[in-house]
């Protein structure tokens, strides 16, 4: 992950000239700069170990910032530490030493903040993880990535009276059994939680 910063190894932020709106995009899943001790570690090939990136998000948002919007870009892959995941969603199933944690059903499945598995649910790792290692993968790139998507959520507040923060995914085609018209964009609000309906 190269000798720059923290931050640099955790996310690109691209910046408009001019921020036209109070708009933000981020693409949190497509960080594809996978550690040599993660690689070392997995039982995984590196075409499975790459099954959970939403693949490409990054260069479909590419024009955002020509257009007047940040962009926040993960370097750091899902399937070392989801930037969707709040901090305590640790998996005891992973994590060596994790006694009396509440699990949610995404934990259960191996999906926390420091995934267990990969899409179809396949392994990542030959055994567990220490919880110095997660909290450190935490600190180091969790934390960074929430407080660059804060800051932005909070000068666009300040700069437009609004801040939307639009983060997108990639979906794997049997995601959404819709038959042969599939849409080509979904729209979520987490229904209505992540946002004010207008």
């Amino acid at each position: 992950m190269g000798q720059n910063g923290p931050k640099d190894q955790c996310f690109r932020l691209l910046q408009p000239e001019r921020a036209v709106s109070g708009v933000i995009f981020a693409s949190p899943h497509s960080g594809r700069d996978y550690p040599e001790s993660m690689l070392e570690a997995t039982n995984l090939s590196a075409r499975q170990i790459r099954s959970s990136e939403d693949a490409f998000v990054d260069r479909l948002l590419a024009a955002a910032p020509n257009l007047g919007a940040p962009l926040l870009l993960a370097r750091v892959p899902r399937a070392y530490v989801d930037f969707n995941r709040a901090a305590d969603e640790l998996d005891p199933a992973l994590i060596e030493g994790l006694r009396g944690v509440a699990m949610n059903a995404r934990v259960r499945a191996g999906l926390g903040v420091v995934p267990r598995v990969v899409s179809g649910a396949r392994a990542i790792y030959h055994g567990k993880l220490s919880l110095a290692e997660a909290d450190q993968r935490i600190a180091r790139f969790w934390r960074p990535w929430h407080q660059a998507v804060d800051g932005l959520m909070t000068q666009a507040q300040v700069d437009h009276g609004r801040a939307v923060l639009v983060d997108v995914h990639s979906m794997p085609s049997e995601a959404l059994d819709a038959g042969p018209a599939r849409p080509d964009i979904v729209l979520g609000d987490r229904f209505g939680a992540s946002c004010a309906p207008d």
